[in-house]
């Protein structure tokens, strides 16, 4: 609703961490054209260390909470974005109620050819409740499902990673007793995309920077499926 040249937006339970926050914001996009959204550390209200419910980088928190880097994604809990791209991506989709808004926001200011840049000298304190966000069976997987079902069929034209996403998360959801959750959001995640009001077409460069800032990190496919849903299968099992 604003008309600054640059948004910054918090969640309700985060504060700023210094009164020089802001200043620091805008020096750094005036210095940088291609500066689509300046991702903030999240630190603990509490404790003043890292927030770990708000760590969704494919890096180690230990190894890289204080370092500077390029990502494909941001957390809400506080960041700033250039008014002109968030225009130009059409904003939010309302379809993501709950859970991807902001990866799906931070896709598609790549795809127009802007960066994401994590600065931990530009952060927030927040005042997070853990229990709320490990509760699972409270719809909060149903969402997560059928969202990443939803925004992979949105950028990638790729049967195969939509079918690999799809069977992971219902083996996780077998697993935790969660699997009316896991098909329901797959159902709805499929069914969305057909309401969606527009396709988006990543450019090479787009889909690479993607690539190269959010899959490659974590490993091949067989490999995260090896270790977020085998390994922790054999863990769980008989001795």
């Amino acid at each position: 609703m604003g008309q600054a040249p640059v948004i910054v937006a918090l969640d309700n339970d985060a504060v700023l961490s210094d009164p020089s926050v802001l200043s620091r914001v805008e020096q750094r996009f005036a210095l940088d054209s291609r500066l689509g959204v300046l991702a903030f550390a999240v630190h603990d209200y509490r404790t003043g260390g890292p927030d770990m419910g708000s760590w969704g980088y494919p890096w180690p928190l230990e190894s890289h909470f204080q370092q500077e880097f390029l990502a494909a994604r941001f957390c809400g809990a506080g960041h700033a974005i250039r008014r002109e791209g968030f225009e130009a991506s059409g904003g939010y989709d309302e379809q993501l109620f709950f859970f991807g808004e902001e990866l799906d926001l931070s896709w598609s200011l790549v795809s127009l050819g802007y960066e994401i840049r994590y600065v931990p000298e530009v952060s927030v304190l927040h005042k997070s409740s853990q229990e709320q966000r490990i509760d699972w069976a409270n719809g909060r997987y149903y969402y997560n499902v059928r969202n990443m079902v939803y925004l992979t069929r949105k950028y990638f034209r790729d049967r195969l990673m939509l079918v690999a996403y799809m069977g992971g998360y219902l083996v996780k959801g077998l697993r935790n007793g969660l699997a009316k959750a896991a098909i329901k959001g797959i159902w709805d995640g499929l069914r969305l995309q057909n309401n969606q009001q527009k396709q988006v077409t990543l450019s090479k460069t787009a889909r690479h920077y993607i690539m190269q800032y959010e899959y490659v990190p974590r490993g091949s496919a067989w490999q995260r499926f090896r270790r977020e849903i085998v390994l922790p299968l054999k863990r769980s099992g008989p001795e």
